[in-house]
């Protein structure tokens, strides 16, 4: 009997199969933002703007804890769904396994790497002689909780590959859960200290639940020691696939960082409320995010099993939600950006700054989730070069000169439109990428369509001469 799960990526209708997978993602990924948006809420009730600013230039370590477990999210992802569509669940789990492996060296590496550059890092981050030590607080204390941070990433987005997007929700949902309910007593008792504590403690029981539905026969496949081995192909889809991801989040790092320390030679006023108008952000950019993630497996899945139709109405369809999804946001946030930005804090300072930067970086929403449905599509492609270039070239390599050189010629107001200048510039790119891919497929999907139907016609004429010089012989023998 067929696993419900793999129909669902196969031969599910296109409309309800991308509902299914997507909708528990996005909840999951809702789910996170709201106890981000939390700790912003508590935090702010601090009246501290000092330790509001130390919130904001913290969030780069979390995000290269981030790029270290996209290395495995992402490439083994890829190459899971990419398996299960091609029929092979035994491969399957060896790179679930495999990955699982990595992910243990990559996070004790990244966690002894934090500890000893701990104190550059945080002046790196554009810490102020204010901010330091409360930024060296919450750094200290997140990188304890390296691990459970960024298992809780991985073994969410290996479950989705397999299409078990309920377990990952669930997960999700529970990490939260147990993040609020710590978040204002922590951080009311321990200042930012307690967000950090909070964050750490609700990633752990995510990963707990993640090991738990894999060892009790919960999922598709199964973790097992015994399939950890050093398969060249495997350790090689991996990391082609993966570390593009990974190089992407590290310049995004980077490129906040730079941003950061701009903000800051504005004001920490400014710093402040580009955290915070960051963090309303979060929502639509959690949202896309969310959406591309629930496309990956089925793209994937369909990729791996030759059916490249299915590939390219999946993606058609992504990208007309997402385009919808951007232009409501965009209007939402738009329309009530200081009412917004009053939620999270009392100081009037920082709501007019915050709104001014909000009503800006919200231009970005209707292009991200286009640029974010290209990027995944060529990841679950396993095309490495593509994978590199789209997101590489958006975080980075675009960016940060188009950040420097908008904010040094127009200054505050090329600042914060950068990103959507960053964001039209880059999918213009992504779309000419695409669309040379996704012709290059087809052709070859035609040539060997046609080469099937060549052999099939040739085949058939041979029976058939044979046949007839059968009857021939039939017909002499008798006479």
């Amino acid at each position: 009997m067929e696993d419900k799960r793999l129909f669902l990526l196969l031969k599910e209708p296109t409309s309800n199969a991308i509902f299914k997978l997507t909708f528990p993602i996005i909840l999951g990924m809702m789910a996170r933002v709201f106890y981000n948006l939390i700790d912003i809420f508590f935090i702010g009730l601090l009246n501290d703007s000092t330790q509001l600013a130390a919130g904001t230039i913290v969030q780069p370590v979390f995000m290269i804890m981030s790029a270290m477990a996209g290395i495995v999210a992402a490439g083994g992802a890829s190459y899971i769904s990419r398996c299960l569509g091609a029929n092979n669940e035994k491969n399957a789990n060896r790179v679930l396994a495999i990955g699982v492996g990595i992910y243990v060296i990559l996070g004790l590496l990244t966690m002894v790497l934090g500890f000893t550059l701990i104190t550059p890092i945080t002046y790196i981050l554009g810490a102020s002689e204010q901010t330091f030590p409360f930024a060296l607080d919450y750094i200290s204390i997140l990188l304890l909780g390296t691990l459970p941070i960024m298992g809780n990433i991985i073994l969410g987005q290996l479950l989705c590959s397999e299409g078990s997007a309920i377990i990952t929700m669930n997960g999700t949902l529970l990490g939260t859960i147990i993040n609020i309910i710590l978040d204002p007593i922590f951080i009311l008792g321990l200042g930012i200290k307690g967000a950090a504590f909070a964050t750490i403690i609700g990633h752990l029981v995510a990963l707990l639940y993640y090991g738990y539905c894999y060892f009790s026969g919960k999922t598709l496949l199964k973790i097992r020691i015994r399939d950890f081995c050093f398969d060249k192909l495997i350790w090689k889809e991996i990391f082609i696939i993966g570390i593009p991801v990974s190089v992407a989040q590290f310049a995004m790092s980077i490129a906040i960082i730079v941003s950061n320390n701009i903000a800051a030679s504005y004001s920490d006023i400014i710093l402040a409320s580009l955290g915070v108008a960051s963090k309303v952000m979060t929502i639509g950019t959690s949202l896309l995010f969310g959406f591309a993630a629930g496309c990956q497996p089925l793209i994937g899945y369909s990729y791996g099993a030759g059916d490249y139709g299915r590939v390219k109405d999946v993606f058609k369809k992504a990208i007309v939600i997402t385009t919808f999804i951007g232009i409501a946001l965009t209007l939402i946030l738009g329309g009530f950006s200081e009412e917004i930005i009053s939620v999270f804090t009392n100081d009037p300072t920082v709501i007019v700054a915050g709104g001014t930067v909000l009503r800006a970086l919200k231009w970005s929403l209707p292009l991200l989730g286009i640029l974010l449905i290209c990027a995944v599509t060529v990841q679950s492609m396993g095309k490495a070069i593509p994978a590199l270039i789209i997101p590489v070239s958006h975080q980075g390599i675009l960016f940060i000169p188009v950040l420097l050189i908008m904010n040094n010629y127009i200054g505050f107001w090329g600042y914060i439109y950068a990103e959507a200048t960053t964001d039209l510039i880059m999918l213009v790119i992504a779309t000419i990428i695409l669309q040379n891919i996704m012709t290059q497929e087809m052709s070859e999907d035609v040539s060997g369509s046609l080469v099937k139907i060549q052999r099939s016609l040739n085949q058939t004429e041979a029976n058939r001469l044979k046949l007839l010089k059968s009857r021939v012989k039939s017909h002499y023998f008798k006479k």
